[in-house]
């Protein structure tokens, strides 16, 4: 039986109980399982990942096409999503260069096939942001272009195809993935080109509400020219680096822009259309969380070592601790959403935010961990000071220094706490069967909007799997 009751159960039980009364069920189902954590994330990791392959190239869709969602209505998700595409690929990525398997293999090449054909029927604009299931575009009314898609597509597949080089397959990365030819009929090379010449036009963001300059839109641009004018030298393209990299140096003093000192966090998005119903006064946004695990930075401002980066997550966390009723159990993480004004389904917390946070936990505390020299910085200084109370770091303090051992074994441990506390949030009020959808009701806890999210899937991969990185390096 799934644990999302029927509409009609949930409507009373959404109407009859307040946040304490929900959450008292909650705790009690939560406090009887609390045993096997680790067990948990694995088992749940397995069903993520069998879920997340069911909405890949699923039966009557086009070979290498990814559904959104399954759901048809109430909302409609069954199409494919550039963005949404492109990340689901990067868990695909993680797994197969963690697990080497021949089926994410395969899902890598699908993918590479089907977005060359989608890159071919969207010509006029690649920043096209879905497809039908049949592969062909879908032109009913949206919000286009979407910038993220290309930049992400190219971000993932730069990555695939350097993996591929390592292991001496030239041939196939010149023939689908980059050839210095122009006009550009690789993947990887077309969007790269795409990315280059428009960097500088407004779009439309990636919750698909507000047209304007976006961070995450820009961040992943950003990375995808900076990791792809490598793969352009590596592949016989200087000219080609060349202006990638011009074009990623213009692009990194506008991201900068985006911080503002007076606020303390990242602005979501600048020069913003948005109308009176699509308003975000605080511009705060887990949008800038995401955009960090995306790119994958090890260093520069978009590393998630970075101190704005994390003044913003804290300030995120904070804003939500106290919107959800559901959060008033702080016996597991707080439960993380959008953004503070979100309306979409009333605005509730999402598992693939909520599991960001804790990936961003558990890669800081490995980071921590393996760090040779860590100098924290006055925002670094302020989040880590804040992971318990009563307890304060000051900025210049160099953590790996051997004299403050304890110190940095102090904030390890309490970065493990507060990633698995994100997880302990996921795993109350995950579906018995394992599925995830999209949200979460903010005061009930049941499970709402798009059943099986594929994006959700993979985003508690990649929590999942950062778990087990960091577990492995305290071995």
């Amino acid at each position: 039986m799934r644990m999302n009751f029927s509409f009609a159960f949930k409507a009373l039980f959404t109407a009859l109980c307040t946040g304490t009364l929900a959450l008292s069920t909650w705790t009690t189902s939560a406090s009887a399982s609390s045993a096997n954590f680790d067990g948990w994330v694995e088992s749940q990791a397995v069903t993520s990942k069998e879920r997340m392959y069911r909405n890949i190239s699923p039966a009557g869709a086009v070979p290498g096409t990814i559904l959104a969602s399954p759901s048809k209505e109430n909302p409609n998700y069954y199409y494919y999503w550039v963005r949404d595409g492109a990340l689901v690929m990067q868990s695909i990525l993680g797994l197969y260069e963690e697990q080497k398997s021949l089926e994410s293999l395969t899902t890598l090449m699908q993918f590479v096939t089907y977005s060359r054909d989608n890159q071919a029927k969207a010509a006029h604009n690649l920043g096209e942001p879905r497809f039908n299931v049949d592969g062909t575009v879908n032109t009913e009314p949206w919000g286009r272009p979407q910038n993220d898609g290309p930049a992400l597509r190219a971000l993932v597949l730069t990555r695939f195809a350097q993996n591929l080089l390592a292991k001496g397959d030239r041939a196939y990365v010149e023939r689908e993935l980059y050839s210095a030819k122009i006009p550009a009929d690789t993947v990887i090379k077309t969007d790269l080109e795409y990315v280059a010449h428009h960097w500088r036009e407004k779009c439309i963001d990636l919750w698909e509400e507000i047209w304007g300059q976006h961070f995450f839109t820009r961040a992943v641009q950003l990375a995808a020219l900076k990791e792809g004018a490598k793969l352009a030298n590596r592949m016989n393209d200087p000219g080609a680096a060349n202006f990638y990299l011009v074009q990623a140096k213009a692009l990194e003093s506008e991201l900068m822009k985006h911080w503002s000192e007076s606020r303390g966090h990242y602005l979501a998005t600048l020069d913003s259309d948005a109308g009176p119903d699509h308003q975000k006064p605080t511009e705060l946004d887990t949008s800038v969380i995401l955009a960090a695990l995306a790119v994958e930075q090890s260093t520069g401002p978009l590393s998630i070592t970075d101190g704005r980066i994390l003044a913003t997550a804290e300030k995120l966390e904070q804003t939500f601790s106290v919107l959800y009723g559901v959060n008033r159990d702080t016996s597991v993480g707080t439960a993380i959403g959008r953004y503070s004004e979100d309306y979409y389904f009333g605005g509730n917390p999402w598992v693939l935010t909520t599991a960001a946070f804790a990936e961003l936990h558990y890669k800081l505390a490995a980071r921590l961990q393996t760090a040779r020299t860590f100098v924290l910085d006055r925002e670094q200084a302020r989040f880590f000071s804040r992971l318990k109370d009563g307890v304060s770091i000051r900025a210049g303090v160099d953590l790996a220094d051997a004299n403050n051992e304890s110190l940095r074994e102090f904030i390890i441990a309490s970065l493990k706490e507060k990633a698995d506390g994100f997880m302990k949030r996921i795993r109350l009020h995950v579906n018995e069967d394992g599925s995830f959808s999209e949200q979460y009701h903010r005061d009930t806890g049941f499970m709402i909007s798009a059943y099986d999210l594929t994006w959700s899937y993979a985003s508690f991969l990649r929590a999942s799997s950062a778990k087990r990185e960091f577990d492995q390096l305290r071995r």
